[in-house]
Protein backbone atom coordinates (compact mmCIF):
# COMPACT_ATOMS: atom_id res chain seq x y z
CA UNK A 1 0.00 0.00 0.00
CA UNK A 2 1.03 3.53 -1.19
CA UNK A 3 0.45 6.80 0.27
CA UNK A 4 -2.25 9.37 -1.52
CA UNK A 5 0.12 11.99 -3.48
CA UNK A 6 -0.79 15.44 -2.15
CA UNK A 7 -2.84 15.75 1.19
CA UNK A 8 -6.93 15.53 2.08
CA UNK A 9 -8.93 18.71 1.06
CA UNK A 10 -10.38 19.09 4.68
CA UNK A 11 -7.03 20.45 5.40
CA UNK A 12 -7.60 23.53 3.26
CA UNK A 13 -10.82 23.51 2.50
CA UNK A 14 -12.14 26.28 4.82
CA UNK A 15 -9.37 28.57 3.70
CA UNK A 16 -9.84 27.43 0.21
CA UNK A 17 -10.18 30.48 -2.05
CA UNK A 18 -13.54 30.79 -4.31
CA UNK A 19 -11.34 30.53 -7.80
CA UNK A 20 -9.31 26.82 -6.04
CA UNK A 21 -12.80 25.70 -5.29
CA UNK A 22 -13.92 26.07 -8.86
CA UNK A 23 -11.01 24.83 -9.86
CA UNK A 24 -11.72 21.11 -7.66
CA UNK A 25 -15.27 21.12 -8.97
CA UNK A 26 -14.13 21.55 -12.62
CA UNK A 27 -11.79 18.82 -11.79
CA UNK A 28 -14.54 16.64 -10.14
CA UNK A 29 -16.78 16.95 -12.74
CA UNK A 30 -14.54 15.53 -15.51
CA UNK A 31 -14.05 12.58 -12.51
CA UNK A 32 -17.95 12.10 -12.95
CA UNK A 33 -18.12 12.07 -17.01
CA UNK A 34 -15.48 9.29 -16.73
CA UNK A 35 -16.89 7.26 -13.63
CA UNK A 36 -20.60 7.79 -15.90
CA UNK A 37 -18.93 6.19 -19.44
CA UNK A 38 -18.66 2.61 -17.37
CA UNK A 39 -21.20 0.73 -18.17
CA UNK A 40 -22.55 -2.87 -16.28
CA UNK A 41 -25.47 -4.72 -16.84
CA UNK A 42 -26.95 -5.15 -13.49
CA UNK A 43 -26.74 -2.71 -10.08
CA UNK A 44 -24.56 -3.65 -7.25
CA UNK A 45 -21.02 -3.80 -5.67
CA UNK A 46 -18.18 -5.01 -7.48
CA UNK A 47 -16.47 -8.26 -6.14
CA UNK A 48 -13.56 -9.98 -6.83
CA UNK A 49 -14.78 -13.20 -8.91
CA UNK A 50 -12.66 -15.98 -10.23
CA UNK A 51 -12.74 -14.18 -13.64
CA UNK A 52 -12.46 -11.08 -12.22
CA UNK A 53 -14.60 -8.10 -11.12
CA UNK A 54 -18.39 -8.80 -11.10
CA UNK A 55 -21.52 -7.38 -9.50
CA UNK A 56 -23.00 -9.08 -6.69
CA UNK A 57 -25.38 -7.40 -3.83
CA UNK A 58 -25.40 -3.70 -3.20
CA UNK A 59 -23.46 -2.23 -0.53
CA UNK A 60 -24.12 1.17 -1.32
CA UNK A 61 -24.81 3.17 2.00
CA UNK A 62 -28.75 3.00 2.28
CA UNK A 63 -28.02 -0.46 2.00
CA UNK A 64 -25.58 -0.52 5.52
CA UNK A 65 -25.05 2.76 7.13
CA UNK A 66 -27.07 2.76 10.66
CA UNK A 67 -27.08 -0.53 11.09
CA UNK A 68 -29.28 -1.66 8.31
CA UNK A 69 -26.62 -4.57 7.51
CA UNK A 70 -28.69 -6.13 10.09
CA UNK A 71 -32.03 -5.69 8.17
CA UNK A 72 -32.35 -8.96 6.08
CA UNK A 73 -36.27 -8.95 4.85
CA UNK A 74 -34.86 -6.01 2.21
CA UNK A 75 -33.48 -7.45 -1.13
CA UNK A 76 -30.10 -6.26 -1.61
CA UNK A 77 -29.16 -7.05 -5.25
CA UNK A 78 -27.57 -7.16 -7.50
CA UNK A 79 -30.70 -5.89 -9.43
CA UNK A 80 -31.59 -5.64 -13.51
CA UNK A 81 -34.00 -2.31 -13.14
CA UNK A 82 -33.53 1.30 -11.71
CA UNK A 83 -36.82 0.78 -10.17
CA UNK A 84 -35.97 -2.53 -8.69
CA UNK A 85 -33.82 -0.45 -7.08
CA UNK A 86 -35.03 2.35 -6.03
CA UNK A 87 -38.11 -0.16 -4.44
CA UNK A 88 -35.40 -1.55 -2.23
CA UNK A 89 -34.00 1.82 -0.62
CA UNK A 90 -37.24 2.76 0.05
CA UNK A 91 -37.78 -0.42 1.93
CA UNK A 92 -35.29 -0.62 3.33
CA UNK A 93 -35.93 3.95 4.89
CA UNK A 94 -39.34 1.98 5.80
CA UNK A 95 -37.68 -1.37 7.58
CA UNK A 96 -35.36 1.30 9.51
CA UNK A 97 -38.42 3.25 10.78
CA UNK A 98 -39.74 0.61 11.99
CA UNK A 99 -37.13 -1.20 13.80
CA UNK A 100 -33.94 0.72 14.20
CA UNK A 101 -33.01 3.11 16.34
CA UNK A 102 -33.20 6.58 15.00
CA UNK A 103 -31.86 9.09 17.44
CA UNK A 104 -30.85 11.65 16.70
CA UNK A 105 -33.11 12.23 13.67
CA UNK A 106 -36.68 13.32 14.22
CA UNK A 107 -38.80 14.49 10.76
CA UNK A 108 -40.94 16.80 12.60
CA UNK A 109 -38.29 18.63 14.64
CA UNK A 110 -35.49 18.36 12.55
CA UNK A 111 -31.47 19.26 14.40
CA UNK A 112 -30.15 22.31 14.44
CA UNK A 113 -27.38 22.58 12.43
CA UNK A 114 -24.35 25.30 13.15
CA UNK A 115 -24.87 26.63 9.62
CA UNK A 116 -28.41 28.20 10.44
CA UNK A 117 -27.27 30.06 12.84
CA UNK A 118 -24.69 33.10 12.97
CA UNK A 119 -23.15 32.88 16.20
CA UNK A 120 -21.65 29.52 17.88
CA UNK A 121 -23.62 30.66 21.20
CA UNK A 122 -27.08 31.20 19.00
CA UNK A 123 -26.52 27.44 17.66
CA UNK A 124 -25.95 26.15 21.10
CA UNK A 125 -29.08 27.77 22.32
CA UNK A 126 -31.29 26.58 19.70
CA UNK A 127 -29.28 22.72 20.19
CA UNK A 128 -30.12 23.23 23.99
CA UNK A 129 -34.12 23.15 23.25
CA UNK A 130 -34.26 20.97 20.30
CA UNK A 131 -32.26 18.72 23.10
CA UNK A 132 -35.09 18.94 25.78
CA UNK A 133 -37.81 18.88 23.32
CA UNK A 134 -37.14 15.71 22.02
CA UNK A 135 -35.99 13.99 25.00
CA UNK A 136 -39.28 14.73 26.78
CA UNK A 137 -41.03 11.66 26.46
CA UNK A 138 -38.10 10.16 24.49
CA UNK A 139 -39.51 11.64 21.04
CA UNK A 140 -36.46 10.30 18.84
CA UNK A 141 -37.36 6.18 19.11
CA UNK A 142 -41.08 6.96 19.97
CA UNK A 143 -43.82 5.30 17.75
CA UNK A 144 -44.98 8.81 16.60
CA UNK A 145 -41.26 9.46 15.30
CA UNK A 146 -41.01 6.09 13.76
CA UNK A 147 -44.27 6.51 12.09
CA UNK A 148 -43.37 10.04 10.48
CA UNK A 149 -40.89 7.96 8.62
CA UNK A 150 -42.88 5.42 7.40
CA UNK A 151 -45.35 7.88 6.20
CA UNK A 152 -42.74 9.26 4.61
CA UNK A 153 -41.26 5.82 3.07
CA UNK A 154 -44.74 5.06 1.43
CA UNK A 155 -44.83 8.71 -0.16
CA UNK A 156 -41.49 8.37 -1.90
CA UNK A 157 -42.79 5.26 -2.97
CA UNK A 158 -45.82 6.73 -4.73
CA UNK A 159 -43.51 9.69 -5.98
CA UNK A 160 -40.77 7.13 -7.80
CA UNK A 161 -41.89 7.90 -11.09
CA UNK A 162 -42.30 11.45 -10.69
CA UNK A 163 -38.69 12.05 -9.64
CA UNK A 164 -37.53 10.00 -12.29
CA UNK A 165 -39.65 11.90 -15.04
CA UNK A 166 -37.81 15.29 -13.30
CA UNK A 167 -34.54 13.77 -13.40
CA UNK A 168 -33.67 11.14 -16.31
CA UNK A 169 -37.27 10.24 -17.81
CA UNK A 170 -35.69 7.37 -19.63
CA UNK A 171 -34.38 5.48 -16.91
CA UNK A 172 -36.25 3.14 -16.56
CA UNK A 173 -36.25 1.92 -20.51
CA UNK A 174 -32.53 2.56 -21.17
CA UNK A 175 -31.16 0.28 -18.35
CA UNK A 176 -27.69 2.57 -18.33
CA UNK A 177 -26.12 1.57 -14.93
CA UNK A 178 -22.79 3.31 -14.48
CA UNK A 179 -20.25 3.42 -11.72
CA UNK A 180 -20.58 5.78 -8.46
CA UNK A 181 -18.20 6.72 -5.59
CA UNK A 182 -20.37 6.60 -2.41
CA UNK A 183 -18.33 9.30 -0.33
CA UNK A 184 -17.00 12.09 -2.93
CA UNK A 185 -16.00 14.79 0.23
CA UNK A 186 -13.44 16.27 1.29
CA UNK A 187 -11.33 13.55 3.34
CA UNK A 188 -11.35 11.21 0.23
CA UNK A 189 -10.25 14.09 -2.07
CA UNK A 190 -6.44 14.90 -1.99
CA UNK A 191 -5.16 17.60 -3.93
CA UNK A 192 -1.83 19.92 -4.16
CA UNK A 193 -0.71 23.47 -3.47
CA UNK A 194 -2.48 24.30 -7.13
CA UNK A 195 -5.84 22.71 -5.92
CA UNK A 196 -5.04 20.18 -8.47
CA UNK A 197 -6.93 16.89 -7.64
CA UNK A 198 -3.66 13.67 -7.33
CA UNK A 199 -6.12 11.01 -6.32
CA UNK A 200 -9.46 10.19 -4.56
CA UNK A 201 -9.43 7.32 -2.30
CA UNK A 202 -11.85 5.33 -0.65
CA UNK A 203 -13.00 3.15 -3.10
CA UNK A 204 -13.79 -0.26 -1.53
CA UNK A 205 -17.58 0.68 -1.04
CA UNK A 206 -18.34 1.77 -5.10
CA UNK A 207 -21.32 0.37 -6.72
CA UNK A 208 -22.54 -0.06 -10.05
CA UNK A 209 -26.43 2.48 -9.59
CA UNK A 210 -28.63 4.05 -12.12
CA UNK A 211 -26.70 6.58 -14.41
CA UNK A 212 -29.28 9.86 -13.16
CA UNK A 213 -27.54 8.88 -9.40
CA UNK A 214 -24.33 8.82 -10.58
CA UNK A 215 -25.17 12.10 -12.41
CA UNK A 216 -25.08 14.21 -9.06
CA UNK A 217 -23.21 16.10 -7.75
CA UNK A 218 -20.67 15.40 -4.68
CA UNK A 219 -21.53 16.69 -1.18
CA UNK A 220 -18.93 19.50 -0.09
CA UNK A 221 -17.27 19.72 2.47
CA UNK A 222 -19.22 16.76 3.70
CA UNK A 223 -21.49 14.79 1.87
CA UNK A 224 -24.74 16.28 3.79
CA UNK A 225 -23.46 19.32 2.73
CA UNK A 226 -25.16 20.84 -1.10
CA UNK A 227 -22.70 22.68 -2.78
CA UNK A 228 -23.39 26.32 -3.93
CA UNK A 229 -24.78 27.42 -7.70
CA UNK A 230 -21.22 28.56 -8.25
CA UNK A 231 -19.45 25.57 -7.38
CA UNK A 232 -22.38 23.55 -9.25
CA UNK A 233 -21.84 25.72 -12.26
CA UNK A 234 -18.18 25.23 -11.94
CA UNK A 235 -18.42 21.30 -12.02
CA UNK A 236 -20.82 21.21 -14.82
CA UNK A 237 -18.37 22.99 -17.08
CA UNK A 238 -16.09 20.30 -16.16
CA UNK A 239 -18.38 17.48 -17.21
CA UNK A 240 -19.29 19.33 -20.53
CA UNK A 241 -15.56 20.01 -21.09
CA UNK A 242 -14.95 16.65 -20.78
CA UNK A 243 -17.81 15.69 -23.24
CA UNK A 244 -16.90 17.83 -25.22
CA UNK A 245 -13.57 16.20 -25.65
CA UNK A 246 -14.79 12.74 -26.49
CA UNK A 247 -14.17 11.04 -29.88
CA UNK A 248 -17.19 9.46 -30.20
CA UNK A 249 -21.27 10.99 -30.90
CA UNK A 250 -22.53 14.11 -29.01
CA UNK A 251 -26.00 12.67 -28.78
CA UNK A 252 -25.33 10.44 -25.53
CA UNK A 253 -22.97 13.17 -24.08
CA UNK A 254 -25.72 16.14 -24.93
CA UNK A 255 -28.10 13.84 -22.87
CA UNK A 256 -25.53 13.23 -20.05
CA UNK A 257 -25.06 16.50 -19.12
CA UNK A 258 -29.11 17.03 -19.09
CA UNK A 259 -29.17 14.54 -16.48
CA UNK A 260 -26.59 16.41 -14.43
CA UNK A 261 -28.38 19.58 -15.16
CA UNK A 262 -31.39 18.36 -13.50
CA UNK A 263 -30.04 16.37 -11.13
CA UNK A 264 -31.00 18.17 -7.50
CA UNK A 265 -34.08 15.63 -7.10
CA UNK A 266 -31.78 12.65 -7.19
CA UNK A 267 -29.32 14.53 -5.10
CA UNK A 268 -31.87 15.41 -2.42
CA UNK A 269 -33.38 11.53 -2.85
CA UNK A 270 -29.87 9.66 -1.99
CA UNK A 271 -29.66 12.22 0.72
CA UNK A 272 -32.96 10.84 2.32
CA UNK A 273 -32.60 7.48 1.46
CA UNK A 274 -29.37 7.09 3.35
CA UNK A 275 -30.35 9.09 6.30
CA UNK A 276 -27.25 11.43 5.16
CA UNK A 277 -28.45 14.38 6.47
CA UNK A 278 -29.35 15.72 9.85
CA UNK A 279 -32.43 17.95 8.48
CA UNK A 280 -34.84 14.75 6.97
CA UNK A 281 -37.83 17.32 6.65
CA UNK A 282 -36.82 20.24 4.68
CA UNK A 283 -34.46 17.73 2.50
CA UNK A 284 -38.07 16.28 1.88
CA UNK A 285 -39.43 19.42 1.54
CA UNK A 286 -37.13 20.85 -0.83
CA UNK A 287 -37.98 17.27 -2.90
CA UNK A 288 -41.66 17.77 -3.02
CA UNK A 289 -41.13 21.18 -4.50
CA UNK A 290 -38.94 20.27 -7.06
CA UNK A 291 -40.68 17.29 -7.88
CA UNK A 292 -44.31 18.26 -7.45
CA UNK A 293 -43.82 22.29 -7.90
CA UNK A 294 -46.01 22.75 -4.57
CA UNK A 295 -45.43 25.03 -1.39
CA UNK A 296 -44.40 23.63 2.06
CA UNK A 297 -48.22 23.96 2.98
CA UNK A 298 -49.36 21.25 0.65
CA UNK A 299 -46.65 18.75 1.76
CA UNK A 300 -48.05 19.02 5.59
CA UNK A 301 -51.07 18.48 4.09
CA UNK A 302 -50.75 15.17 2.80
CA UNK A 303 -48.38 13.88 5.76
CA UNK A 304 -51.64 15.14 8.00
CA UNK A 305 -53.97 13.08 5.58
CA UNK A 306 -51.92 10.06 5.90
CA UNK A 307 -51.24 10.11 9.54
CA UNK A 308 -54.98 8.20 10.99
CA UNK A 309 -54.98 5.97 7.84
CA UNK A 310 -56.55 2.35 8.87
CA UNK A 311 -53.51 0.86 6.83
CA UNK A 312 -51.06 2.26 9.99
CA UNK A 313 -53.39 1.36 12.46
CA UNK A 314 -51.54 -2.10 13.11
CA UNK A 315 -47.93 -1.06 13.14
CA UNK A 316 -48.87 1.74 15.31
CA UNK A 317 -49.92 -0.12 18.11
CA UNK A 318 -47.13 -2.32 17.35
CA UNK A 319 -44.82 0.54 17.88
CA UNK A 320 -46.49 2.14 20.75
CA UNK A 321 -45.93 -1.26 22.87
CA UNK A 322 -42.01 -1.32 21.78
CA UNK A 323 -40.77 1.90 21.92
CA UNK A 324 -42.95 4.33 23.72
CA UNK A 325 -41.83 5.20 27.29
CA UNK A 326 -44.42 5.87 30.76
CA UNK A 327 -45.04 8.91 31.00
CA UNK A 328 -42.89 11.27 33.15
CA UNK A 329 -40.01 8.97 33.06
CA UNK A 330 -38.17 11.66 31.03
CA UNK A 331 -38.93 13.86 33.16
CA UNK A 332 -36.95 12.30 36.28
CA UNK A 333 -33.88 11.27 33.95
CA UNK A 334 -33.43 14.29 31.81
CA UNK A 335 -33.82 17.39 33.08
CA UNK A 336 -32.05 17.16 36.41
CA UNK A 337 -29.17 19.86 34.75
CA UNK A 338 -31.89 22.23 33.50
CA UNK A 339 -34.28 24.64 34.74
CA UNK A 340 -37.83 24.43 35.39
CA UNK A 341 -38.26 27.22 32.66
CA UNK A 342 -36.78 24.74 30.01
CA UNK A 343 -39.07 21.54 31.10
CA UNK A 344 -41.80 24.20 30.87
CA UNK A 345 -41.05 25.29 27.50
CA UNK A 346 -40.50 21.49 26.30
CA UNK A 347 -44.01 20.66 27.83
CA UNK A 348 -45.67 23.53 25.73
CA UNK A 349 -44.43 22.13 22.78
CA UNK A 350 -45.18 19.40 23.30
CA UNK A 351 -48.76 20.11 23.62
CA UNK A 352 -49.52 22.57 21.09
CA UNK A 353 -47.10 19.73 18.35
CA UNK A 354 -49.76 16.97 19.64
CA UNK A 355 -47.20 14.89 19.81
CA UNK A 356 -48.56 11.94 21.74
CA UNK A 357 -52.32 12.03 19.94
CA UNK A 358 -51.35 12.56 16.01
CA UNK A 359 -51.65 8.79 14.95
CA UNK A 360 -55.06 8.47 16.88
CA UNK A 361 -58.10 8.61 15.66
CA UNK A 362 -59.26 11.76 13.27
CA UNK A 363 -61.74 12.89 15.98
CA UNK A 364 -59.49 13.00 18.98
CA UNK A 365 -59.40 16.11 20.95
CA UNK A 366 -56.44 18.54 20.46
CA UNK A 367 -55.45 21.88 19.88
CA UNK A 368 -54.44 21.08 16.05
CA UNK A 369 -57.40 18.83 15.42
CA UNK A 370 -58.50 20.91 12.00
CA UNK A 371 -54.32 21.95 11.46
CA UNK A 372 -51.23 20.58 9.84
CA UNK A 373 -47.92 19.26 11.85
CA UNK A 374 -46.28 21.28 13.54
CA UNK A 375 -42.78 21.56 12.68
CA UNK A 376 -39.94 22.63 15.57
CA UNK A 377 -36.98 23.88 13.43
CA UNK A 378 -35.37 26.80 13.79
CA UNK A 379 -38.42 29.12 12.83
CA UNK A 380 -39.43 27.63 16.56
CA UNK A 381 -36.34 28.18 18.43
CA UNK A 382 -35.78 31.75 16.84
CA UNK A 383 -39.50 32.89 18.41
CA UNK A 384 -38.59 31.35 21.49
CA UNK A 385 -35.47 33.36 21.49
CA UNK A 386 -37.13 36.03 20.43
CA UNK A 387 -39.71 35.82 23.05
CA UNK A 388 -36.90 35.25 25.61
CA UNK A 389 -35.32 38.21 25.10
CA UNK A 390 -38.27 40.53 25.60
CA UNK A 391 -39.89 39.00 28.83
CA UNK A 392 -35.95 39.23 30.15
CA UNK A 393 -35.26 36.05 31.69
CA UNK A 394 -32.18 34.06 31.60
CA UNK A 395 -31.95 33.16 27.64
CA UNK A 396 -30.88 36.63 26.71
CA UNK A 397 -28.51 37.07 24.17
Amino acid sequence: MSKAPGYALHLSWASMSKPLRERVLYQLGNVIFQLSGLRFHRIGSLFEGKDGPLVNESLSRGFVVHDRYLLDEVARGPFTSASEYYAALVSMLREHASCLRLSPRCLLAPCPLPEEYDTDKHFKEAYDRWHDFVRLGSKLDSSANRMDYVVVSDLLAEMRKEWVEATYPEEEKQHIFTLHHPDLSVNNIFVDECGNITCIIDWAFCSSVPLSLTLTAPGLPQSRHEISEELFTALKLGFLSSALGTDVTLKGEIQRCRILERSRPMWLLSRLLSFDTMNDYHVLQDLWTCVRGQPEEALLEEIDSRRCSDIYSELITELREDYDIPNGAAEANGFHNRSETDLTISKKLTMVSQWPIRYTLPNAPGLRKYGTPFIADKRAWRWISMYALAVGDHYQT
